[in-house]
């Protein structure tokens, strides 16, 4: 739309820096950053309000959030605030200064929210974010705890989130991002949280395509009676496994020759040419991120698959499979014990320790806990010999 400063963004001016893109949003630093660590998801296409998404871009949407909020707590050790002013579509008087959807996330926690959850009459909701489109102009509020809110019950005053933090940091008079640039907060933002070309690169599923002959020869045996014992114990004899990440197609074949129902999946061609002949059944080629699946598995194998996972995109990941997994449904899934992680021959690791997963399902609020933990020690014809933390979760 002509006019919109957010359909018409000067990308050459830095408060314009794309931090990310994604098939319907744009996530930038915002102008007006009041403190460092101060972003904005925006709609590529023109609308008021985050309300009118899609169902798929709602989805979209949210998983956008719960990057950045893993992300920001990653950089900055605590969770944000996320906030939208949403416009309604009669264009009424909102909080918001640019009617275009946009959502801001921002590295504060409010001193008293009690207070500004009762001044701004936000009431708590059960889902993230499943508005009905209606007429009323709204705030949509999740506070650190990962908690949502709504009101559309509040006086339309312009920017009243970031009043509230002005307020907060005894910066009342910097609150209005039109007269108070910050962009010395910008640069930092832009440096702690973009990726420049000059970091690490890594094509996990191109690192695979490209030795997929090999890596099949090196993974096809093992012995992982261990693994696979605690993994069965859990659930009955008529099962359906999802295997998340085949690979060569290894721990699938054991699970059909015992007389299980099992899908498997991978992301490489390549990878699931070979394994698709190994198992004698067809194994889907796709992305982690493209399960979509509902109440589906009993049990879903991660074997040394999302490992490979970010860890900013970990926790998205990990939600879409516990939506894929029925009642009282199993996951179990194998990382490389460490820390922090690793760009190894073009692939990315997460070492994703105990702790920090413990963090993940407290902070994020996935209906999930683990039942057991162990270690064991790689045995397959790989070169390399390291320790394995494998984790059981229970729905």
């Amino acid at each position: 739309m002509k006019n919109c400063e957010f359909c018409e963004l000067d990308k050459s001016q830095v408060y314009n820096t794309i931090i990310e893109e994604t098939k319907n949003f744009y996530i930038k630093v915002s102008l007006g950053a009041i403190v460092e660590g101060y972003i904005l998801i925006i709609s590529k296409k023109h609308i008021n309000s985050m309300q009118e998404l899609n169902e798929n871009e709602r989805i979209e949407y949210l998983d956008i959030i719960k990057k950045y909020r893993n992300r920001f707590f990653e950089k900055y050790n605590k969770f944000p605030i996320v906030f939208e002013h949403g416009t309604s579509k009669k264009q009424e008087l909102s909080a918001s200064s640019i009617v275009h959807a946009h959502t801001h996330i921002v590295n504060h926690n409010y001193f008293n929210e009690e207070n500004i959850l009762k001044k701004l009459n936000l009431k708590k909701i059960n889902s993230d974010f499943n508005l009905e489109i209606n007429d009323k102009s709204y705030i949509f509020y999740i506070s650190p705890n990962g908690e949502s809110y709504i009101t559309y019950d509040f006086k339309p005053i312009s920017q009243i989130m970031r009043i509230f933090i002005a307020r907060d940091l005894n910066m009342e008079d910097k609150y209005d991002w039109k007269k108070n640039s910050f962009i010395e907060n910008i640069v930092v933002t832009i440096n702690k949280l973009k990726r420049s070309d000059s970091q690490e690169v890594y094509n996990t599923i191109d690192y695979y395509n490209k030795n997929a002959k090999e890596y099949f020869e090196q993974t096809i045996k093992g012995n992982f009676k261990e693994n696979y014992d605690r993994f069965l114990s859990r659930i009955s004899d008529n099962s359906y496994i999802l295997d998340f990440g085949c690979g060569s197609g290894r721990d699938s074949k054991y699970f059909i020759e015992k007389g299980y129902k099992v899908k498997a999946i991978d992301g490489s061609e390549e990878m699931c040419k070979l394994a698709s002949k190994y198992i004698a059944q067809n194994v889907k080629c796709m992305k982690f991120s493209e399960l979509d699946e509902k109440d589906t598995y009993d049990a879903i194998w991660a074997c040394a698959s999302i490992l490979h996972v970010t860890k900013e995109e970990f926790p998205s990941i990990l939600s879409k499979m516990i939506n894929a997994l029925k009642e009282k449904g199993i996951i179990y899934m194998a990382f490389k014990k460490g820390q922090g992680y690793k760009v190894i021959e073009g692939k990315y690791y997460n070492f994703l320790n105990r702790e920090e997963l413990e963090k993940i399902l407290e902070e994020s609020h996935l209906n999930i806990k683990i039942v057991d933990y162990f270690e064991t020690i790689s045995s397959t014809t790989r070169p390399e010999k390291v320790i394995w933390s494998n984790y059981i979760l229970q729905k």
